[in-house]
């Protein structure tokens, strides 16, 4: 009888062990998974579209506009010049981004201009200029694009904010780390467009402008023969002072023919 019983027990708890193991996800708990994902995407998500059609019409603000030109023009000189652009710059608090030079005969600046000084700049500049050889002026309207960007990035804020809030739905540590993911992609996102609308802002802000000049012809053919000049004056005063020097020496040159002609006269 004992015999009997024991196999029994064994077989009883064994059959207990199995029932109360850990178990896999049943139907209903993927279903309720799903149904939660589905609900942050219906609950979070907002129509980009929708946003920017509500969003502030480009009548409503200042206009933002890219501005870029290219000035080229004679000059008498290089250093004056520069000086006087330079001045022009403190003037309308304007700065000189680039800076390079050719041989001493042309040189050229970007600037970087207040956008709503640009126009008053380039006419102040074009005063200084012997002869305008060029001068090319481009605009272009931002305007929509800095718009739209805005907005895009107010949308997406308010998106990711809304997952903020998803997350203390969550019941699981699935859901809170599918929430948290879309979340990170969002901050990708806006993280790009900010720097985009930075660029704008910046672009719109200040225009830049290219001086290229250079001095005429006339001033440097001058130039080179006041240099040819110069270098003759030079060897002249070279040769005047080897003479000056020379009699400066006169004592010793004296002894020094007198003693050569002192041993010559020995040697015979």
């Amino acid at each position: 009888m004992k015999n009997f019983i024991s196999p029994t027990i064994c077989s009883f708890l064994i059959l207990l062990t199995f029932s109360c193991g850990p178990k896999g996800p049943n139907p209903e708990e993927i279903e309720a998974s799903k149904a939660f994902e589905s609900t942050i995407v219906q609950k979070a998500e907002i129509h980009e579209d929708e946003v920017v059609s509500n969003s502030k019409s480009t009548n409503e603000i200042a206009r933002k506009i890219l501005k870029t030109g290219e000035i080229s023009f004679v000059c008498e000189n290089l250093s004056v010049t520069t000086n006087n652009i330079k001045d022009i710059c403190v003037k309308f608090k304007a700065y000189v981004s680039k800076e390079s030079e050719r041989s001493g005969l042309s040189k050229e600046l970007e600037l970087k201009i207040p956008s709503d000084k640009y126009d008053l700049f380039v006419d102040s500049l074009s005063s200084i200029a012997i002869n305008l050889e060029s001068k090319n002026l481009n605009e272009v309207d931002v305007t929509e694009e800095f718009l739209d960007v805005e907005a895009r990035i107010k949308t997406k804020s308010d998106l990711e904010a809304r997952y903020r809030e998803l997350i203390k739905q969550a019941k699981t540590i699935e859901e809170i780390l599918k929430i948290e993911e879309r979340a990170e992609v969002l901050r990708g996102e806006i993280e790009s467009m900010q720097g985009r609308l930075n660029f704008l802002k910046n672009q719109t802000s200040y225009g830049t402008l290219t001086v290229r000049f250079h001095v005429k012809s006339s001033t440097l053919t001058t130039s080179i023969v006041n240099e040819i000049k110069d270098a003759f004056d030079g060897g002249w005063k070279i040769i005047k002072y080897l003479f000056i020097g020379l009699i400066y020496l006169w004592p010793f040159i004296l002894v020094a023919l007198v003693w050569y002609f002192i041993k010559k006269k020995h040697a015979k």
